[in-house]
């Protein structure tokens, strides 16, 4: 059964890959119904529920993962961003707090709540968190460059200028990074 269940599971993520997600919503269903505690298959699952805009059915697939596994942080962040995803920015907020008080060393859960705070509109906490972020992972260039996109919005372009030389450093390929880069600090 372990192997069975392996193999549908290898199944639904080669059909969501391929855009057929009918095909792998049930290819995870039979995951769930031979493993009713596979953490990843049920947050797989939710997040399928999410874009298929069946929140109720997500959101007990979310919290039976959490049940299963509740020290696992991805999964959390997971549930942060689909109660966004569905409108319920606080309590995404407030989710992603949460976790974060249980994991703080984890750079995307701080990246996230930088986002969550952005859509609140409270630009400070937003800087804090996406500073934390790049503390925590110094190669996380979306956080760098989100840091240095707040300090820019708020005027402040000279604090602006480290973050964005890190973002470009690290993914020089990043068009977006560059060109905010010549936007604010044009080449002579």
């Amino acid at each position: 059964e372990p192997d069975n269940a392996r193999a549908a599971q290898d199944s639904a993520t080669c059909f969501v890959r391929m855009g057929q997600l009918a095909e792998a919503e049930s290819a995870l269903r039979t995951v769930v119904a031979m493993q009713p505690d596979n953490t990843e298959a049920l947050e797989d699952l939710a997040v399928l529920l999410v874009v298929g805009k069946r929140w109720d059915e997500a959101e007990e697939l979310f919290r039976r993962a959490l049940d299963h596994a509740p020290a696992r942080a991805d999964t959390r962040m997971k549930y942060a961003l689909a109660l966004m995803h569905h409108g319920d920015v606080a309590r995404a907020t407030q989710e992603m707090e949460t976790t974060l008080r249980q994991f703080p060393e984890f750079a995307e859960g701080h990246y996230h709540l930088g986002l969550l705070h952005l859509r609140l509109q409270r630009t400070e906490d937003a800087a804090a968190q996406f500073e934390q972020a790049a503390r925590l992972k110094p190669d996380f260039a979306d956080a760098w460059f989100r840091l240095a996109l707040v300090r820019a919005a708020q005027g402040r372009n000279e604090e602006a200028r480290e973050p964005l030389m890190n973002a470009v450093r690290l993914a020089p390929e990043r068009k977006e990074f560059v060109d905010e880069l010549n936007r604010l600090f044009p080449p002579p």
